[in-house]
């Protein structure tokens, strides 16, 4: 499977059809996703007044796509309604994150 920004971008919408519904996240159409070769998984930035996804172009299936998606997302929605400082995997990522897991029926850990 070949990731581009569009394909970040659908994945983006379905999970906010299906799973943030109650979150109010920005359109997909006001997220930017870049596809880069990155050390990590994933990356969620607010950069210059913009929300920017970034996802490893290494990325080989459609379900490690949308655990990357749904765990910046997560990032996103918290960095949305609060200021966020500290550790960014804190009790409420891990709540919201369960959430979502539990929506998914993905397995416990995998956002």
């Amino acid at each position: 499977m070949k990731v581009t920004a569009a394909v970040c971008r659908a994945a983006y919408e379905f999970l906010c059809a299906v799973s943030f519904t109650g979150a109010r996240l920005p359109s997909a159409r006001r997220v930017e996703f870049l596809v880069r070769p990155l050390k990590h998984h994933g990356y969620y930035g607010y950069c210059e007044g913009r929300h920017v996804i970034w996802v490893n172009a290494k990325t080989r299936t459609l379900d490690q796509l949308f655990k990357i998606i749904a765990h910046e997302m997560c990032h996103l929605a918290l960095r949305q309604h609060s200021a966020r400082v500290g550790d960014w995997h804190d009790a409420q990522f891990k709540a919201l994150a369960a959430t979502i897991e539990h929506d998914m029926q993905w397995p416990r850990g995998s956002v």
